[in-house]
């Protein structure tokens, strides 16, 4: 953070306060600029200026022009009602405003920035719930609908002048008095209003709105016994000294502030997407800190009130990267609902806008009062929330707070310090209502690892797969998946050995038999301080239902996985197993035909096997066969003439016909290997022999060689329909 030069924690000595148009500050003299200024002027009629060629200078004279039209009588201002007759009086007012104007929010040009929106130059307008125009009378929108497509065009570029005329009677204000200076006060309320009203609802399109300057407008009126109507002419909206096109130019825009507002756009963008991640009421939390992290507040320029209206108030100095730009509460408002205003939160319900006040800010040095500006949040819970990002910079815990109590036009809100501050409203009509407390922030749930979905291997053996997708900041040290199957199996499987496939997941593998197609598997993720996740079950049947409705599309892919399906339920009923207890496999979709058998068993004499004995001693009669545990492995069991010794340390042996047999495997073998040849090498004292020959070998002899049951023999015959079908797939 910034040094915060606004101390209301009674950490700063002040002998004083100063009360200007800048916000809130400390001080050492006493200032008061009172209330809205408007001035009525009086003027020779050979004295009346074109109001396009009227100076600065010019509306502080003294004199108005009284034109009769029916009789030549002459409506004077005084305290006496009007004449009898129709008076038409063409004059000019000035409204001028002392300090922050009421629901302001960021300066920004609408095509730099990238908002398109004809009717505010803010994403979130369209969300918001309050309107507001729903508090203005029929006048003051026909006045509001006159300005706004102008300050639209204004802020795009389109337009350079900020004299906006108006049609005849196209804006008009009719008041039931008697006497003139009672309707020019109510013309002057009215007119207040609406400009109010316009810094509200285009607070980016008047970047460029110098308020302390004024807003002359002119008009005529005629008059009845009971009644004056005022006919409005034009008005004028002053420009900020930062932004005219020449010094002493009140009235046009200049065009040369664009590179600071695209760099101060395009950082400000930056910001709202480096919390994009975070939830809705940490992402507001965030961008409050950045802002205070970015600026400092501008006590010169508050403490002045000689102080050009324009970069201190403004959002872009507090994004434009230049540590030496600093702002006042207003732009501290304006940062931090424009970052609001770019915010995606997860609730639609969520927006921001800016209010001002005289506040009283309490602290133990004494009471502090004078204008300010702050933001108001509309949460997910549908209540409002205070959030004065210019004093949290001075170290007051005012951030999404309730009222802890009431006042006619506003609320009184604990600044967290012990002291209690009075925010009353500018314009109460306005005014969004506070919450009867402080937001409670509940964190979102600890955003944990969760079973994503499933996927099955076919390749050297038949694994059943669990994705499990991570947060993007998860830690995987000590983290690991157990698994359990139906069969009494378990596994464990690493985060290091699982499989990266993308979107944040991770592929974590348990291989199992053919025969266990119908087995529940359960997978525990355990991460972190032992926590766990724990999957449903799920077989690989699950999947092959799953699969066949999914790749419907796809005749090659059900092909497959329906004949891994026969594969493993014929296994189960040939009899072969692997002594462990499984779930009953469901019947295939098609049972093996007669014509099917014969054509696997025609197919399947193709294969053979390759011997080169040679001088090794080894016999050449040898003895195959083919494991249906988790993988497919077909085993070679050799012996040896006599005199001959194998050399296979580690070997397994088994006696077969009063013979010892040596065991070798060729590997794991997945369902596309399991016609093509392996070779065995087998070493002995006289030397060398190979053999060289296939799974499909071995089903060709067992086929030939064996008294198979009928569901043996379709066994075999269904693996070698998943062979040509894994084939097929390829």
């Amino acid at each position: 953070m910034k040094k915060a030069l606004i101390r209301l924690t009674g950490l700063l000595v002040t002998t004083a306060i100063a009360l200007s148009g800048n916000g809130l500050v400390l001080a050492n003299e006493v200032e008061n600029t009172g209330d809205d200024v408007v001035t009525a002027t009086e003027e020779p009629a050979n004295a009346a200026q074109d109001e396009n060629s009227e100076t600065p200078e010019e509306k502080s004279s003294d004199k108005e022009t009284v034109t009769n039209t029916d009789s030549g009588s002459q409506a004077k201002d005084n305290n006496d009602g009007p004449s009898d007759n129709k008076v038409t009086v063409t004059e000019t007012l000035d409204v001028t405003f002392d300090f922050d104007n009421d629901e302001l929010a960021e300066s920004y040009i609408n095509h730099v920035f990238g908002i398109d929106s004809p009717k505010a130059s803010t994403k979130k307008a369209a969300k918001r719930s309050y309107d507001p125009t729903s508090g203005l009378t029929e006048s003051q929108k026909a006045l509001f609908n006159g300005v706004k497509d102008h300050i639209v065009q204004i802020a795009a570029g389109n337009e350079t002048s900020t004299i906006i005329q108006f049609a005849s009677d196209s804006v008009i204000f009719n008041y039931s008095v008697d006497n003139l200076k009672d309707a020019k006060d109510l013309l002057k309320q009215d007119i207040s209003v609406v400009i109010r009203a316009l810094l509200v609802y285009y607070p980016y399109d008047l970047y460029w709105f110098d308020k302390t300057n004024g807003s002359p407008f002119s008009y005529s009126y005629s008059s009845t016994d009971n009644s004056i109507t005022f006919y409005l002419a034009s008005i004028r909206f002053s420009v900020a000294e930062e932004y005219r096109k020449t010094e002493g130019d009140l009235y046009t825009v200049g065009t040369t502030f664009s590179n600071t507002v695209e760099t101060a756009h395009n950082n400000a963008l930056s910001i709202v997407n480096t919390y994009k991640d975070l939830d809705d009421y940490k992402k507001l939390e965030a961008y409050k800190n950045k802002i205070c992290d970015l600026v400092e507040y501008n006590h010169p320029a508050a403490d002045n009130d000689d102080t050009a209206y324009g970069n201190p108030w403004q959002l872009i100095w507090v994004f434009d990267g230049n540590d030496s730009t600093t702002v006042v509460c207003e732009g501290y408002s304006k940062a931090f609902q424009y970052l609001c205003d770019n915010t995606d939160f997860s609730s639609n319900d969520i927006y921001t806008v800016c209010v001002s006040g005289d506040v009283v800010l309490r602290s133990n040095k004494g009471n502090v009062t004078g204008p300010h500006m702050w933001n108001v949040v509309h949460m997910e819970d549908g209540k409002n929330y205070l959030v004065d990002v210019t004093n949290c910079d001075s170290g007051c815990l005012l951030f999404m707070k309730g009222y802890v109590g009431t006042l006619s036009n506003g609320y009184v809100v604990s600044n967290g310090l012990g002291q209690n501050n009075d925010y009353p409203y500018r314009n109460t009509s306005l005014a969004p209502a506070l919450a009867s407390s402080d937001y409670v922030y509940t964190p979102s749930p600890e955003e944990a690892p969760k079973f994503a979905a499933h996927a099955m291997r076919l390749r050297d053996n038949i694994g059943l797969s669990f994705y499990i997708e991570f947060p993007e900041d998860f830690d995987p040290t000590n983290c690991y998946v157990t698994f359990s199957s139906y069969d009494g199996r378990t596994g464990t499987v690493s985060y290091e050995e699982s499989v990266s496939v993308g979107n944040n997941q991770r592929d974590f593998t348990f291989f199992i038999s053919p025969l266990g197609l119908s087995d529940n598997v359960t997978a525990t993720l355990h991460y972190g301080n032992n926590k766990i996740v724990t999957s449903e079950p799920y077989s690989a049947y699950d999947y092959i239902v799953a699969a066949r409705s999914y790749y419907a599309s796809y005749p090659k892919v059900v092909n497959l996985i329906n004949s891994l399906h026969a594969y493993g339920y014929y296994l189960q009923k040939s009899g072969w197993g692997d002594k462990r207890s499984h779930g009953t496999i469901p019947d295939p979709v098609k049972a093996l035909s007669a014509d099917e058998i014969a054509a696997a068993k025609t197919a399947i004499n193709a294969f053979s096997i390759e011997k080169n004995i040679g001088t090794s001693g080894v016999d050449e009669k040898i003895m195959t066969d083919v494991s249906v545990a988790t993988t497919t492995e077909l085993r070679l069991y050799v012996t040896a003439t006599e005199g001959t010794t194998i050399i296979a340390p580690g070997a397994n042996t088994a006696v077969f016909y009063n013979k010892t047999y040596y065991q070798f495997s060729t590997g794991r073998i997945g369902p596309k290997a399991l016609g093509t040849p392996r070779t065995v090498t087998v070493t002995t004292n006289k030397g060398t022999a190979t053999f060289k020959t296939s799974t499909m070998y071995y089903v060709k002899s067992a086929m030939i060689n064996s008294n198979l049951t009928d569901n043996q023999t379709k066994a075999l015959v269904a693996l070698y329909y998943y062979y040509s079908s894994a084939l097929e797939y390829n």
